[in-house]
């Protein structure tokens, strides 16, 4: 997870650079061409990373478990925040 941080903080410094580049270049591609050119790397996968950013078997379960546990309750009706956070009532006012 901390080399895809790294990357996505790469390109985003890269592309903060190429944007002023292009403003102050005369020779430069077409307004946006880098940012197509970055696009088409990400798509097509020609950047990613050989280390794929998983999930361990605790956690999917973990979150398996917290879904299929969110239909014991019912939804209320309303939600309105009191002095100590957030409370659920069957409606009516606050």
């Amino acid at each position: 997870m901390k080399l895809s941080s790294l990357v996505l903080a790469g390109i985003t410094i890269f592309s903060a650079y190429a944007v002023q580049a292009e403003d102050d270049c005369t020779n430069c591609p077409a307004s946006g061409e880098l940012t197509r050119q970055w696009m088409e790397m990400q798509r097509s996968g020609a950047q990613a990373s050989v280390h794929p950013d998983g999930i361990s078997s605790d956690v999917v379960e973990n979150i398996y478990q917290r879904y299929v546990n969110s239909f014991t309750h019912e939804i209320p009706e309303t939600y309105s925040r009191d002095g100590e956070g957030l409370s659920f009532g069957s409606g009516g006012g606050n």
